[in-house]
């Protein structure tokens, strides 16, 4: 097995470690979160397993050669680095990988790396099927 066929495990925290948990987004199945960069999300698991992670990025910068990235972690785990070329505006889908996550709460956190102008709108989980 070569280590990018084996998902990234994340441990969960609990209701206390995550502190408020009323605004936490369920995931269950599947769950889309909007994102901001550098703000985070809350996320509760109702059930463990491996989950597929999904982003649609943007940036506005016109030249294909400009190259924007940032990270994308959870409880401060970095499991997704996504890159992206200037896109002229245009929102890209990308697979970003799978994670295993426990049952419990998670904090997502988006943070830029290099190159200001990229935007996540959204990070997508699912399940296996």
């Amino acid at each position: 097995v070569h280590k990018e066929d084996v998902p990234e495990r994340i441990a969960s925290r609990t209701a206390f470690q995550a502190g408020n948990t009323s605004s936490a987004r369920e995931l269950a199945f599947a769950c889309r979160i909007e994102t901001v960069l550098n703000r985070p999300e809350l996320l509760c698991v109702l059930e463990g397993g491996i989950y597929h992670v999904r982003m649609k990025l943007r940036m506005d910068n016109p030249d294909r050669m400009a190259q924007s990235a940032c990270n994308a972690g959870l409880n401060g785990v970095r499991f997704a680095t996504p890159q992206l070329n200037g896109a002229n505006g245009a929102g890209v889908e990308r697979e970003m990988g799978r994670v295993e996550l426990e049952a419990g709460y998670y904090e997502l956190l988006i943070t830029p790396t290099k190159m200001p102008g990229m935007e996540v709108e959204w990070v997508e989980f699912y399940r296996e099927k």
